[in-house]
Parts: structure tokens; C-alpha cells; sequence
């Protein structure tokens, strides 16, 4: 079962999109809920640079592109 995780906002890459219903308003990604819990939250002032995407990259176990 799909479950909202309230709190901080986190950044996935597009391909971990597994569905989106636009009607509910709902993304599906192919992460577990932990991985996501677990990895740090999105900072919009900070630029998106090569150091701070891998930083972003490193706690989903998966490679930057």
C-alpha cells in the first residue's frame, strides 16, 4: 500500500518514476520507503553541482547518470 511520507522533501531522479496518476495527484518510485527516509533533504538555495548530486545520488545505492 502506497503511503504519503509527511516531513522533509527529497530529490529522486526521474527514472526511479514508476507511475503517475495525475488524477490522484500520486508518484510511485522504485525506491523503498526507508531508502527515502533516509536520504537527505532537499536544500532548494543550494546549486545542483556534480558534488552535490553525488551527495544526493550515494544514500539511493544508485549511479549518477
Amino acid at each position: 500500500m502506497a503511503r504519503k511520507l509527511p516531513g522533509k522533501k527529497v530529490l529522486v531522479a526521474p527514472q526511479w518514476i514508476a507511475t503517475i496518476s495525475w488524477l490522484e495527484k500520486r508518484v510511485s518510485v522504485d525506491l523503498t520507503r526507508r531508502t527515502i527516509k533516509n536520504s537527505p533533504e532537499y536544500d532548494s538555495t543550494a546549486p545542483l553541482e556534480p558534488n552535490y548530486e553525488e551527495k544526493l545520488h550515494t544514500p539511493y545505492g544508485r549511479p549518477q547518470p
